[in-house]
Parts: C-alpha cells; sequence; structure tokens
C-alpha cells in the first residue's frame, strides 16, 4: 500500500540527481573556457628565442614584486624560465582533475542511493505482500468462524423448533406426570405385566392405561413409586422395570387386615424407553376404597 508514492519519489530524486550533475557540468565547462581566453589572452612565456626578452619585459614588474612580498628566493632552470602563465595552467590541470574525482565520487554517492532507494522499495513490495495474505488469511478465519457460529445458533434454534412443537406448549421444562390405580387383574403369574386402568392424571399422555407401560415422551431424570397391597394370607412379589431390567423390587405377606408396601424408583430415560410394574412371582394383589394398588411417575429434570 506504500510502494507507489516511495517509486514516485525516487524517481523524482533520480531525476533531481541528474538535473544537478549536469548543472555541475556546464559550470566546470564555463569555468574551464573562461581559464583558456584569459590564458590565451596572455602572451605566451614558454622558452623561446623570438619572444623571450618580450615575456621577460612583460613580467618583470610582477616577478619582482611576488619577490618582496614572499622574500622568497626562487631558483629557475636555465632551459625552463619561471612564467605566471605556467603555474596558471598548472594550477587549472590540478582543479579540473580534482573536480573530476569529486564528480566521479559524487556518481558513486548517487548510484548508492539508488541502489538504498531500490532496497527499501524492494522490503516494502515484499512488507506489502506480506500483510495482504495475512489480510486474508484473517478474513478467511474469521468467515470460517462466523459460519460455524451461524450453523450452531440455528441448531440450537431448531431444536428448541422441535421441543416446542413436541409439548405443544412454549412452558419450559414440560410438565409430564401420572398416577393409575386398580389393577386390571389381581392374580398374576410370574413376569406379568401390573395393568392398571383407573388415570388419575396423565399430563404428557406417556402412561397407556391398556397396556400398563409408560413411555418416555422426554428425556429426563424421572422418579416412579409403587404401591401394592396383599390379600389376606397371600404373598406378592414386584418390582419396577425398564425395558425388562428390574429398578426395584419387593415382597409383602398379607395378615388378616390386607397390608400394603411401596418402593420408590430414580432413573434417567431417553426419549422412547418404557417403563412398568410387574410380578416377580406369583402374586395376590388386593384393592378397595381405602387400601389402592397404584403406580406414579414424574418428570424431575
Amino acid at each position: 500500500m506504500f510502494a507507489p508514492p516511495l517509486l514516485r519519489l525516487s524517481n523524482m530524486a533520480d531525476e533531481l540527481l541528474k538535473r544537478l550533475c549536469t548543472v555541475i557540468e556546464v559550470l566546470i565547462l564555463v569555468v574551464l573556457i573562461a581559464m583558456l581566453c584569459i590564458v590565451w589572452t596572455k602572451p605566451d612565456c614558454r622558452h623561446t628565442d623570438s619572444d623571450s626578452e618580450e615575456c621577460l619585459f612583460a613580467y618583470d614588474g610582477a616577478e619582482k614584486q611576488e619577490q618582496i612580498q614572499t622574500e622568497t628566493i626562487i631558483k629557475v632552470d636555465s632551459t625552463e624560465p619561471s612564467c605566471p602563465k605556467y603555474n596558471l595552467e598548472k594550477r587549472l590541470i590540478e582543479r579540473v582533475i580534482k573536480n573530476e574525482v569529486e564528480i566521479k565520487h559524487l556518481h558513486d554517492d548517487i548510484s548508492t542511493v539508488r541502489e538504498e532507494i531500490g532496497e527499501m522499495t524492494r522490503r516494502i513490495n515484499q512488507l506489502d505482500l506480506a500483510s495482504g495474505f495475512r489480510f486474508e488469511q484473517l478474513s478467511q478465519s474469521l468467515i470460517e468462524n462466523m459460519t460455524r457460529s451461524l450453523a450452531e445458533l440455528e441448531t440450537a434454534r431448531d431444536m428448541v423448533t422441535e421441543m416446542t412443537r413436541l409439548k405443544g406448549a412454549s412452558i419450559w421444562p414440560p410438565k409430564i406426570q401420572f398416577t393409575a390405580n386398580s389393577p386390571f387383574d389381581k392374580y398374576l403369574d410370574n413376569g406379568q405385566t401390573i395393568v392398571l386402568k383407573n388415570v388419575v392424571i396423565n399430563d404428557g399422555q406417556g402412561y397407556d392405561p391398556n397396556t400398563g407401560i409408560f413411555t418416555c415422551p422426554f428425556s429426563g431424570l424421572y422418579t416412579f413409586s409403587f404401591q401394592h397391597c396383599v390379600h389376606r394370607g397371600k404373598y406378592s412379589h414386584v418390582g419396577i422395570v425398564k425395558d425388562n431390567t428390574l429398578l426395584i423390587a419387593g415382597v409383602a405377606f398379607g395378615t388378616e387386615w390386607y397390608p400394603c408396601s411401596s418402593m420408590q424408583a430414580f432413573v434417567s430415560l431417553k426419549k422412547g424407553e418404557k417403563v412398568w410394574s410387574k410380578a416377580n412371582w406369583e402374586s395376590f394383589l388386593f384393592h378397595s376404597e381405602t387400601r389402592w394398588t397404584s403406580l406414579s411417575g414424574v418428570l424431575l429434570r
């Protein structure tokens, strides 16, 4: 995201450096031309037979003045006379060489700056690509989490809808309970189901008075209680079972007062499982207005 501005900045820096080099080269060229013009307008001081006397006459005063100011004795070879023009050209050549060296160093610095700008641009491009990749990963992860959460919410909504439909009411938890009494048969064989025909309560419609079996309409923790009254002089061997698995059992003997005994069982049921009471051996039950044989069940949670 930062690459385009830096590229434009790099291009502007390159263009500015090119123009600066051009201006420096032009200035050096102008200085060289001016110096050459000055040199050509002065009399030539090189050692020749024709113009040695003219050179000495022209610069005699200058040499004397220089000797007075510096108090330095200049020794000149007889084959190469001393001449300010020669010294000027020498200094000019040294200056040109020095300027060329400095220009070369400047070009080297410009190349180094270009390389650094290129490296910086490359790193920024890599950072930009990496940031874009991480952002894409983050977006994908966020979308996946939102999709999963939405699916879980839809599942929960469907469960609530189904439970409301099954129960037919908005009250929660559902109300499931039953009580039935008055056995259809009082003289029972071993393993026979005790069918209680008189239904007092049957919320949830789980108990069937025709079979004596309670079918769980909703999963949860239930409690069941069974009271059995015994015929005088007889025994009752009874219990509560869940899908033919005995949950609790008891034995009672009938005195002349027709005694009653009770039992209770707690059990976790899943929807569709069945609970009933049965005779575990030959049994003789009793039921009257004051002594009831009954089975009850209720959903606790």
